[in-house]
C-alpha cells in the first residue's frame, strides 16, 4: 500500500470514530462535520478501522499472545504512530482492546533508556499533582476574530475534584493553576494529571503546549521545552484532553507532548489522538483511577475502563 494511501485509511479511521471532521464554534466548543461515509450512529463497524486491522494486525495475528487481556506494545513508524490500534476492529466488530491490553513505544532504544533511568530512581514519589480547568485565557481563534474569554471546562474541573477526592488530596483548578505552583510540585509528584486544553485549540498549531491558568487575561503555558527541562519522578502522567499525542511525525516518532514527559523521565504517558469531550473523558478517567487502584498497570486499568 502506498504510504499517502496509508495515510488517508488512518486519517478516514480516525473520523469515522468521531462521526465526521471535529472543529471548533466561534464560542471554542467542539463540533463534528458529518462525513458521507460514516457509519449510522447504532452501527458497531467501522470500514475503515476493519481495514487497518486486515492490513496491520492479521498478518501478525499468530504472533500475538494467546491469553485474553495480555500488554502488547507497538512501535509504529511515520503515520502509524496516529493510528488507534486499540480501536482497530476485526470482521466480527470486536476491537482489539477487547483481546489485549495496548500501548505504544517510540523505540526500543527509549524503552531501554526509561528503564534505565527507573533503576537508579531510589524511593518513590507519593504526591499527586492533579490540575484541571485552569482560568482560562483571552484569545482570537481566528486571524480576524476578536479576542474573547475562551469557554471554561467544567467537565474537566469535575474530572479533576472526583479523582483528587479519590486519592484524599487536592486538585488545582482555576486561578490555582499556575504555571509556577505547577511547576514547583511536578518533580516530587508520582503522578501528573492534566485535565485543561491544548493551545492549539486556537493557535492551530502542533504539539501545542498545556494551558494553565491565565495572568491578565493572557495565555500561560506548559511548553515542550519548559517539560524537557524537568527532573521528573512520575510513574504516569495523564493528558487529559484535545490530541495531545499529536506533533510532529519524525523517524525518531512523534514529538509532542507524551515525548517530551518521557525524555523528563515518566515511563507511562496517556494521551488522546483526537478530540474529546470532557463529560466524556472525566468520566472514563475516574473509572480509570478506580481500576488504576486494583491493577497498578496503567494498560491494564485503561483497558478495564
Amino acid at each position: 500500500m502506498e504510504a499517502r494511501s496509508l495515510s488517508q485509511l488512518v486519517t478516514d479511521a480516525r473520523q469515522q470514530i468521531q462521526g465526521g471532521s471535529p472543529v471548533r464554534n466561534s464560542k471554542g466548543q467542539i463540533e463534528i462535520i458529518p462525513r458521507d461515509d460514516s457509519p449510522p450512529k447504532n452501527s458497531n463497524s467501522f470500514p475503515a478501522l476493519q481495514k487497518l486491522y486486515r492490513i496491520l494486525i492479521e498478518p501478525i495475528a499468530e504472533f500475538l499472545p494467546q491469553e485474553p487481556g495480555s500488554l502488547v506494545v507497538f512501535i509504529p513508524q511515520g503515520d502509524l504512530f496516529l493510528v488507534p490500534f486499540a480501536a482497530l476492529q476485526d470482521d466480527t466488530d470486536t476491537y482489539l482492546i477487547d483481546r489485549y491490553a495496548i500501548a505504544t513505544a517510540p523505540s526500543i532504544q527509549v524503552l531501554d533508556l526509561l528503564h534505565q533511568r527507573r533503576q537508579t530512581i531510589t524511593g518513590r514519589a507519593t504526591d499527586i499533582l492533579i490540575v484541571g480547568n485552569p482560568t482560562p485565557p483571552v484569545v482570537a481563534t481566528a486571524p480576524d476574530a476578536e479576542p474573547q474569554p475562551f469557554p471554561p471546562l467544567p467537565g474537566a474541573e469535575l474530572e479533576a475534584i472526583a479523582i483528587a477526592q479519590l486519592f484524599s488530596t487536592e486538585a488545582l483548578t482555576g486561578d490555582q493553576a499556575t504555571k509556577a505552583a505547577i511547576l514547583d510540585r511536578m518533580p516530587d509528584a508520582g503522578i501528573l494529571h492534566f485535565a485543561t486544553y491544548n493551545s492549539s485549540v486556537w493557535t492551530g498549531e502542533l504539539p501545542g503546549a498545556i494551558v494553565l491558568a491565565s495572568i491578565d487575561a493572557a495565555p500561560s503555558l506548559l511548553t515542550i521545552d519548559d517539560i524537557q527541562a524537568l527532573n521528573l519522578n512520575a510513574e504516569l502522567a495523564i493528558l487529559s484532553f484535545d490530541d495531545t499525542a499529536l506533533g510532529q511525525i519524525t523517524g525518531d516518532g512523534v514529538i509532542g507532548l507524551p515525548r517530551a514527559f518521557m525524555a523528563a523521565g515518566v515511563p507511562t504517558v496517556i494521551a488522546a489522538l483526537w478530540s474529546v469531550n470532557d463529560i466524556s473523558a472525566a468520566d472514563l478517567m475516574l473509572e480509570f483511577y478506580h481500576q488504576l487502584q486494583q491493577n497498578s498497570n496503567p494498560a491494564q486499568a485503561l483497558r478495564q475502563a
